[in-house]
């Protein structure tokens, strides 16, 4: 499906050649941020000090996510996938 809301198919918005250069930025970005707001930083996520899964609760759910992830893709390369059953063709009445 083309990124247009218009029948002539026209774009919309293109940023041409920089493009891929500021997705690129708007990457580094990103993962930077995640990066930033994941770090395990005591004196934001337990100032208390009373439990270490406080501090380290992002680092730990993403580990955890991404394992199940990867636990979940290589058990469904091992089992097949069913089959695609055909539909029988429709035929319109004249």
């Amino acid at each position: 499906m083309a990124a247009s809301c218009e029948r002539n198919s026209a774009r919309l918005f293109s940023l041409g050649r920089w493009g891929v250069p500021v997705n690129a930025l708007a990457l580094l970005y990103g993962l930077f941020i995640t990066v930033n707001l994941a770090w395990p930083r005591a004196a934001v996520y337990d100032p208390a000090g009373g439990h270490w899964y406080f501090q380290w609760f992002t680092v730990l759910f993403l580990g955890s996510t991404l394992a199940l992830g990867l636990a979940f893709r290589a058990y469904r390369k091992r089992t097949a996938a069913p089959a695609a059953v055909p539909e029988p063709a429709v035929q319109e009445a004249v």
